[in-house]
């Protein structure tokens, strides 16, 4: 009878939110009928869909257009190359897509997109798992003297074979000449790595530099401490995982932008990663660890 050991974690997390706005806006619940009608992709979806987009070229045609506002997240920004405008966030009535604009004070849209991450959840579908804005701000993350803006949006899977977790979403528009475009490289690193869950991660990452990713790709235990990664030496002792054989447990954090993430490995006589775990889930902050258990 194989005998498999079961490592048990206490810890506290603290929920630590930097400069953002705060959720509140929920998308639409739909139904599973009306999910299963429209998850997946046609040309004529696609065309009344990007019709409507299209459309707009007014503050007043966005709801006219099936549009419904994010209220409390419009904003009055300085933008450099469009003037001062009005930032505002829609979800679309039916596909659940999130696009953005921008309208002057006569109320003319003077940019818009819905080239967003948050729209590519759904892989190869219209339909989007959006389910509001999470955080937004508008800062100069280049250092081309440009505010560019930072995206955290909250989306949930309408699929029902799915757990209806609530998951965020971490995007980054920059400002040019034409309006602003993104990198996709950027915002595909920024959700990978975990760095989505607050604009301060966000912006530690794409403007200072500092980045989770090694926490990922580390393939020993002298590279982790090598990019900075903090052993708890009390919660760190060997144990033996029947097949895997005798492994260290090696729990500790690194600090991103003044928080402490945590990461959790096992790690073999060879000083080689076998095994890794990062049980953070939304939270942003581990505030203490109080205890890891390895049991049958």
């Amino acid at each position: 009878m194989n005998i498999v050991k079961k490592i048990f974690i206490k810890f506290s997390f603290f929920l630590f939110v930097g400069f953002s706005f705060p959720l509140h806006c929920k998308g639409e619940e739909q139904g599973e009928k009306t999910y299963k009608q429209e998850q997946g992709f046609s040309k004529e979806l696609y065309e009344e869909y990007k019709g409507r987009f299209d459309r707009i070229s007014s503050e007043s045609q966005i709801v006219a257009n099936g549009f419904r506002k994010i209220e409390d997240q419009i904003f009055l920004v300085n933008m450099q190359n469009l003037g001062e405008v009005t930032f505002i966030p829609a979800l679309d009535r039916r596909f659940n897509r999130l696009a953005l604009f921008l309208s002057n004070e006569d109320g003319d849209i003077v940019y818009k997109t819905e080239q967003l991450e948050t729209n590519s959840r759904n892989r190869g579908e219209l339909y989007q798992p959006n389910n509001g804005i999470a955080a937004v701000s508008f800062q100069d993350m280049n250092g081309d003297g440009l505010t560019d803006i930072v995206l955290i949006t909250s989306c949930m899977s309408k699929d029902p074979s799915y757990k209806r977790e609530t998951y965020k979403v971490g995007d980054v528009l920059f400002q040019n000449e034409r309006g602003f475009y993104r990198d996709w490289r950027l915002s595909d690193k920024i959700n990978r790595f975990s760095m989505n869950k607050s604009i301060e991660f966000i912006v530690s990452f794409v403007k200072d530099g500092y980045s989770t990713e090694f926490l990922y790709t580390a393939t020993t235990l002298k590279e982790l401490k090598e990019n900075g990664f903090q052993i708890e030496k009390d919660q760190c002792y060997w144990r033996q995982f029947e097949k895997m054989g005798k492994l260290k447990v090696v729990p500790g954090t690194m600090s991103l932008a003044r928080h402490s993430v945590f990461m959790l490995y096992l790690i073999n006589e060879q000083g080689y990663i076998v095994w890794s775990f990062q049980p953070m889930g939304e939270y942003d902050h581990l505030y203490a660890l109080k205890g890891v258990t390895c049991r049958d």
